[in-house]
């Protein structure tokens, strides 16, 4: 049983991250439900957190993660009323 907001198409969601794929990522947040895409967002960004943190962050890759902090910046500014229940969904995840 897949886990709720698991992406079906994780290698697409890579793919728009490390290539900022502007195309791909517009695709994914416009198909994608609202929460797997707040999910795949938070989760990339907590990797990179973790890894900096661990002093793993490699700096060729602080390009991709300022793309994905402005892509959920964006994409949490646009839900509107919706956002207080994804980030009350996204919080019962933790």
């Amino acid at each position: 049983m897949p886990h709720y907001g698991a992406s079906t198409i994780q290698a697409a969601w890579d793919r728009a991250i490390r290539l900022q794929d502007r195309g791909l990522l517009t695709q994914l947040l416009a198909h994608e439900p609202k929460f797997t895409s707040l999910v795949m967002l938070e989760s990339y960004l907590n990797g990179r957190y973790g890894a900096q943190l661990m002093g793993l962050e490699p700096a060729s890759v602080a390009d991709e993660t300022q793309y994905a902090v402005n892509a959920l910046e964006n994409f949490r500014r646009d839900l509107g009323p919706e956002r207080r229940e994804l980030d009350l969904a996204f919080a019962a995840l933790r």
